[in-house]
């Protein structure tokens, strides 16, 4: 499993005050001119894409996953 988060707007001193103060450890990309975003169709913050290892887009989220069972559930189409 690898994840990935796409940071859209915030300077890199602001993405990693935000990584350090909530701990998050995890690879953050910039996308200061929101390609990434148009290339997947991200309107609404947080989105969530689970790709498999082929490339294929197996599921969306948008909005926060609320449950453990949830996230649980999202990850078995992509693992």
């Amino acid at each position: 499993l690898i994840v990935l988060g796409i940071n859209l707007g915030e300077s890199p001193g602001e993405v990693r005050e935000f990584m350090g103060e909530f701990g998050l450890t995890f690879t953050t990309l910039l996308d200061s001119g929101q390609d990434v975003a148009l290339m997947y169709n991200v309107r609404s913050i947080p989105t969530t894409l689970l790709i498999d290892e082929n490339g294929i887009i197996r599921d969306r989220k948008v909005g926060a996953f609320t449950t453990m069972k949830e996230l649980e559930t999202a990850l078995g189409k992509v693992m």
